[in-house]
């Protein structure tokens, strides 16, 4: 049953039933909280829809189940830069760089937060 929910909810996002699908990951987290795909599809479309704050946290719960997404530290970065929280984003650039050195993503965006930083 919760296995047919995820199936449902990536069904309804393909579909572009974004507020259906986050309500079907709602509900399949409430029952698995600590399920990393499910997590990272909420927090993607929090991301892409402008709510930065569950965005960045919802992101942050799936690397907790896995700290090797080199990928969601960008994506989170770039939610905590959206949230005026600049300190944290460089440290989610830095890690995801501890896992990639050479994610071109965490380069290009720690290097931006850093000129930023330079240039206030």
């Amino acid at each position: 049953m919760n296995e047919d929910l995820l199936d449902s909810a990536a069904e309804m996002l393909q579909a572009g039933r974004v507020a259906d699908a986050a309500d079907l990951y709602h509900q399949f987290l409430r029952t698995n909280p600590r399920h990393f795909e499910a997590l990272n599809a909420l927090g993607m479309i929090y991301f892409q829809s402008e709510q930065m704050d569950k965005a960045q946290y919802l992101l942050g719960e799936a690397l907790r189940l896995d700290p090797f997404a080199v990928d969601i530290f960008c994506i989170r970065g770039v939610a905590l830069v959206r949230l005026n929280r600049r300190p944290e984003a460089l440290a989610s650039f830095e890690k995801a760089l501890a896992v990639q050195p050479d994610s071109i993503e965490a380069l290009c965006n720690r290097a931006d937060r850093e000129s930023t930083r330079l240039n206030s």
